[in-house]
């Protein structure tokens, strides 16, 4: 019989799932020296982080890396208690992260979702559908009764295809990607088809942000 899949139905996805690979050694007390994980690496904001916490304590953090800041608790502080309440008043300090521009694409459900500052160069997009109907129908030959023929099982197939033509979208300065998806969405695009479009936008260099794919 007919069948009708709408997305992806058998698939499964673990949200910041992720498989241990070594143990992590709880710290020694009496170390001195403590180390600050990015969840999300980033050079400017490990810059940030350790220009704020050397404002407020003097000299004791060190940007390692995008995703590490070492610190070293002052000698007043070494006490376990202090060097406890150290790290605390650190975790209260507010620091603004640089954000880098995202656009996230469940391609499973299509999903979009875009931040508002997202940039796209100035491009022409042209972007044309080609749908395949295919419609199957059983059909049984039933012979008169006692005239010892046989019932046969057969399939009917139609099959339609319409070739739309591709509709074209002019960008003549750098715009929102909001902007994009509002244009895009007046001459009908399906989801499917703006997913589509922001890859190739990425691929052309027109896409000023990162494309995360699920």
């Amino acid at each position: 019989g007919n069948k009708i899949v709408n997305n992806y139905t058998l698939v499964g996805r673990i949200p910041n799932g992720g498989k241990v690979v070594n143990r992590v050694e709880a710290p020694d007390a009496n170390n001195r020296e403590v180390y600050l994980s990015l969840t999300n690496p980033d050079f400017t904001t490990a810059y940030r982080i350790a220009e704020r916490i050397n404002i407020k304590y003097g000299l004791t953090a060190y940007p390692m890396d995008g995703g590490t800041v070492k610190l070293v608790v002052p000698d007043s502080l070494s006490h376990q208690i202090n060097r406890m309440k150290f790290i605390s008043d650190i975790g209260q300090l507010q620091v603004v992260p640089d954000n880098n521009a995202r656009v996230v694409i469940n391609e499973k459900t299509g999903t979009i979702v875009a931040g508002k500052h997202v940039i796209v160069e100035p491009v022409a997009i042209a972007h044309g559908t080609i749908t395949v109907d295919i419609q199957s129908k059983p059909v049984i030959s039933q012979p008169e009764p006692f005239s010892g023929g046989e019932t046969i099982y057969t399939q009917e197939s139609r099959i339609n295809i319409n070739d739309e033509k591709a509709r074209v979208v002019h960008l003549k300065g750098a715009v929102y990607l909001s902007d994009v998806a509002k244009a895009l969405n007046k001459i009908g695009a399906t989801p499917r088809d703006i997913i589509a479009i922001f890859q190739a936008l990425k691929q052309a260099g027109a896409l000023r942000a990162e494309l995360i794919i699920l």
